[in-house]
């Protein structure tokens, strides 16, 4: 379960709370998406890449396909650890490296996390786990 508002990620197994941390939701105009999802597909280490337009919106994510927009101004962030996909807008929980500013809105919409954290919740969530943010 993440929190928005509170910056905070709490994993449950059952009812026992296994692992609690600040993390780091997106900026706007990037929010974080709100809802119910799944952990819909893994990938150990990935480069991050995408584009902006002027006002600092995702216009074009790798994953679309093509090539980013004209104008747009490009963003990557290589080896980005532990990444697991939640939402079919590219949103992710995955490790951030370049930052240790938790607690703190900071992302492009993913819900970045300390590494150990990332690391951790790779190897303990498999396909599927439930991961509800509001």
């Amino acid at each position: 379960m993440v929190s928005i508002d509170q910056q905070e990620l709490w994993a449950y197994e059952g009812d026992t709370l296994v692992l609690q941390t600040p993390v780091s939701t997106g900026v706007p105009p990037n929010d974080t998406e709100t809802g119910r999802f799944r952990v819909r597909y893994k990938v150990l280490t990935e480069d991050m890449r995408g584009a902006t337009d002027n006002e600092g919106n995702v216009v074009w994510v790798v994953g679309d396909g093509g090539s980013a927009p004209p104008n747009s101004i490009p963003y990557g962030v290589p080896d980005v650890p532990n990444v697991m996909y939640v939402n079919l807008d590219a949103e992710a929980l995955h490790g951030a490296y370049w930052h240790n500013n938790f607690g703190q809105k900071m992302s492009h919409g993913c819900i970045n996390l300390p590494l150990p954290v990332a690391e951790f919740l790779f190897g303990w969530a498999p396909l599927g786990t439930p991961v509800t943010v509001y």
